[in-house]
């Protein structure tokens, strides 16, 4: 099985245009290439050039994930194996040449819809729930002081609450 997907992240990480890097692991084979854009984005009415890095990303799952079928479950599982190698590669990063302003990426940090393509099936990932959620909804006064209650109660108890 084989799983791709290319993305664009908010940021640059500071890696050659064109540049891969291949890692094997016991659970899966990756490959990533890295390519660099330069975004217009406003800033307090001025246009602003940003760079911003694309990773083109190559999987290969060595374990009992190259017989799902489900290519939701594969693409979760493609998208969380592939930050903790991107997320290898930019700690060697900071390590190596004091780059303390770069930092790992999370799911918050992709595209709210990441394209992946599982053995030629496309499928579209959904990455970041919170946007399709109907989020026009208001609170009432009522609701307000459930919450100040529940405030009050994990400040006094908070051995019964998990984060």
């Amino acid at each position: 099985m084989i799983v791709k997907s290319t993305f664009e992240l908010p940021f640059k990480i500071p890696i050659e245009n064109h540049e891969q890097f291949a890692g094997s692991y016991g659970f899966a084979d990756f490959s990533v290439e890295f390519d660099h854009i330069e975004r217009e984005i406003d800033v307090i009415g001025s246009i602003t050039k940003v760079k911003r890095t694309i990773l083109h990303i190559s999987y290969s799952p060595k374990t009992k994930l190259q017989y799902v079928e489900d290519i939701e479950t594969v693409a979760r599982i493609f998208i969380y194996d592939s930050l903790f190698y991107i997320n290898k590669i930019i700690r060697a990063v900071k390590r190596r040449f004091s780059i303390m302003y770069i930092h790992e990426i999370t799911v918050y940090d992709l595209p709210t819809t990441i394209y992946v393509e599982v053995d030629g099936t496309k499928a579209a990932y959904i990455t970041n729930i919170e946007f399709l959620v109907d989020n026009d909804r208001a609170f009432t006064s009522e609701v307000k002081r459930e919450v100040l209650n529940t405030i009050t109660t994990e400040e006094i108890y908070p051995q019964y609450f998990f984060s």
